[in-house]
């Protein structure tokens, strides 16, 4: 068997968290002695490069070492990835929400999704206030030069 580069044997230890994903279980921490066991399923591997890579990992903050001696994912969530995450949530509640239905005035700048098509007409009197952040607050509506429209 050819010797584990330190980058193989990092990849290793990453992909040892997610070995028994298919059964529906993604651990929190493992143990030296679990890790070592998952990988050496697939290649034998020396305690001495396991723990190197290990100790590379945690200095590096990919892992971090519980007090029970167990390792840890450390997950750095970026600025960046959390608004991706948050665009994404946002827009698959969009989507349900559109297949259901929407009534808007793109004009207006409003949009509200998850009414049924058979309903804008009933609820079509109350949204413009319920829309406008500004009339929504003081009843006026601004480009009525601060008329009331209800």
């Amino acid at each position: 068997m050819p010797k584990w580069s330190m980058p193989e044997a990092e990849s290793a230890i990453k992909a040892s968290f997610f070995s028994k994903i298919a059964e529906g279980v993604v651990p929190d921490s493992l143990r030296f002695s679990e890790i070592r066991g998952i990988i050496r399923e697939s290649r034998p591997i020396s305690d001495r490069t396991l723990s190197r890579a290990l100790r590379q990992l945690v200095d590096r903050g990919e892992l971090r070492q519980a007090a029970d001696k167990s390792y840890e994912r450390a997950v750095k969530w970026e600025r960046k990835d959390r608004i991706d995450v948050v665009v994404a949530a946002d827009k698959l509640s969009i989507d349900a929400g559109a297949s259901v239905g929407s009534i808007a005035d793109q004009a207006a700048g409003w949009t509200i999704y998850g009414i049924p098509f058979g309903k804008p007409r009933q609820l079509r009197p109350k949204t413009p206030s319920r829309c406008n952040p500004v009339s929504g607050r003081s009843g006026r509506d601004p480009s009525r030069g601060g008329r009331t429209h209800r």
